[in-house]
This record gives C-alpha cells, sequence and structure tokens, in this order.
C-alpha cells in the first residue's frame, strides 16, 4: 500500500512505519475521519513480513448483540440463527494483523472481554468450551479523544495501553496542502486519466481548499469530476458540488468492469432521461455548461428525444 505525499509530516509518518512495521508492538492510529488510517494499517501490516491476512473491522458499526461473535467467533448453534460455525475476526487474522477500527466505538461492557483476549493471546468464540491460541498483530484507530472517553468512562485506561505500544497521528490534509498535487495524481491514474491536463494554478486551487473530509473528500471529488466532465479537468471541476434535482444513484449506473467512457455516457443518459430530455435542465443537474452536454451529446451519440427544451 502506497503512503502518498512527502511532506515533512507524512516523512516522519514514513520512517515510524519503517520502525514499527516488524516489530510486534501494537499500533493506535490517531487522525480525523478521511485522514487514510485503514491504508496506514495495510502499509504497516505490508511491510510487517507476517504471512498471515489483514482483517478489518469497524467497531462502530455492528450491532452491539453481534460485536462478540464478530470478532471471536461462534459455536454452530451458539445462538438463534448461527447455523453455522464462524471463525470471526480474530482467529481470520491468524499470523497476520486485526485493524480494529472505530476502538472507542467498542461498547464498555465488550472491552475486558478484548483486553482479556490481547492479554491471554487467545480467545474462546461465543457457545465454544476451549481457548484457541493466536498469533495476531492488533492495529487500532480512531477519530476520538481517547483521553476524553476515558475520563467520561467510556473507554478503559487497561485497554488504551494495552492497544497503543506505539501512537502514530495522521494530520488532516489541510495541515500537508504540498501533498495533495501528488494525492491528486494517484486518484486521476487510479481512473485511467492523465493529470497533465490540470495547470499549476489548478493545482495550486486545490491546495489551497481546506478539504474537511480530507483525504477521502479529495478522492470523492476526483472521481465525480471525471464521471461528470471527462478527462479534461479544472479546478472548478473538482471543487464544484452539483446539486441534483432526482437523486442519481450509483446503483443507477454500474461501474464494475466497464470502461470509462460507458460510464459516463450512462450518467448523461441516465440524467437526461431524468429530465426528459430538456438540456438546460439536465445541464444543471449535472453541474455543466449546456456546451460540455451538446459536445457530449454529439460524442456519445445521443439522440435528442424531446428537442432541446432551452
Amino acid at each position: 500500500m502506497k503512503i502518498c505525499g512527502n511532506s515533512f509530516l507524512i516523512r516522519q509518518i514514513k520512517s515510524q512505519v519503517e520502525k514499527v512495521a516488524s516489530t510486534p508492538l501494537a499500533v493506535l492510529i490517531l487522525g480525523e475521519s478521511g485522514t487514510g488510517k485503514e491504508l496506514l494499517a495495510q502499509s504497516i501490516h505490508q511491510k510487517s513480513g507476517r504471512t498471515g491476512k489483514f482483517v478489518a473491522i469497524n467497531c462502530g458499526a455492528l450491532p452491539k448483540e453481534l460485536i462478540e461473535s464478530e470478532l471471536f467467533g461462534h459455536e454452530k448453534g451458539a445462538f438463534t440463527g448461527a447455523q453455522y460455525a464462524s471463525l470471526g475476526c480474530f482467529r481470520e487474522s491468524d499470523k497476520g494483523t486485526l485493524f480494529l477500527d472505530e476502538i472507542a466505538e467498542l461498547p464498555i461492557e465488550l472491552q475486558p472481554k478484548l483486553l482479556r483476549a490481547l492479554e491471554q493471546r487467545s480467545v474462546r468464540p461465543v457457545g465454544g468450551h476451549r481457548e484457541i491460541p493466536l498469533d495476531i498483530r492488533i492495529i487500532a484507530a480512531t477519530h476520538q479523544n481517547l483521553e476524553q472517553a476515558m475520563h467520561k468512562g467510556f473507554f478503559r485506561q487497561d485497554l488504551y495501553y494495552r492497544i497503543a505500544g506505539v501512537e502514530i497521528v495522521l494530520p488532516p490534509l489541510r495541515l500537508r496542502p504540498s501533498d495533495i498535487p501528488e494525492l491528486v495524481r494517484h486518484f486521476l491514474t487510479e481512473l485511467g486519466v492523465s493529470a497533465s491536463n490540470l495547470s499549476s494554478a489548478d493545482l495550486q486551487k486545490l491546495m489551497l481548499h481546506p478539504w474537511r473530509g480530507n483525504i477521502r473528500e479529495l478522492k470523492h471529488a476526483i472521481q465525480r469530476a471525471v464521471y461528470l466532465h471527462g478527462a479534461r479537468l479544472t479546478a472548478e471541476d473538482i471543487l464544484s458540488r452539483p446539486a441534483y434535482s432526482t437523486p442519481l444513484m450509483a446503483s443507477d449506473v454500474g461501474v464494475i468492469g466497464r470502461s470509462f467512457i460507458d460510464i459516463e455516457k450512462d450518467i448523461y443518459i441516465k440524467v437526461l432521461e431524468a429530465n426528459r430530455y430538456n438540456r438546460q435542465a439536465a445541464a444543471r443537474m449535472l453541474g455543466v455548461p449546456r456546451s460540455t452536454l451538446y459536445e457530449k451529446i454529439r460524442r456519445f451519440g445521443i439522440s435528442s428525444k424531446s428537442g432541446d427544451g432551452g
């Protein structure tokens, strides 16, 4: 996994990764949402030399009654609906790395069980009668302030000390704007688009944007711009957020295994259909000039079924 950027802050983090990756130390990654905590965890695993899998679980995304089973596994018939035995994330990551994302969201009543599993290096599946030894590396992450959570009684102090063998703080994107050009090039390359079309002035505008959603916001903004505006982009294309009068869901346009051109054509057809081929309304929904819409209609050979509509 590649950690993009060459700013002083990112160089420090890359240095930390090189130092801790091959050790057995637990790592706690702190940082705002969207800063790339899971990507960093994957990078640590990749450099660790561990032969097992990288397994990630979001502690805040599961119902309380399922978290214990998801972590430690369960035996067949352990509870209603348990028709099959399950390994659980701990056993799936044996000889590998277990990434506990949003660790602060773990219910307080389950934290002693997690602590015990980490201390004993073994788990007992729900409904099981024996301990199963494991060899795993723990990486945890949160965007919350754990010191405040401990002070308020929401997070156990002894669990904090167990998961925080080494702390790595990921800075928000606004504190490392010099990394934005490399990130932009990386995301465009992933989409099969050349970054050479973006001018230095465009990149400067992107560097000045606050990016409150951090890297996640930047990535989604680039994806949206490419799908709606094509390969030749400006900073305005990336920064604009079109207001859809009719929601255009990702499920409306299948993307898996399809070329970018086919995906783009489908988006324009869907928006034209949603606006009964009123080109002015379609251009407004897409957030593009009418001249761009006309060019796309011509390029894709989309028939005008209901006139120009302004």
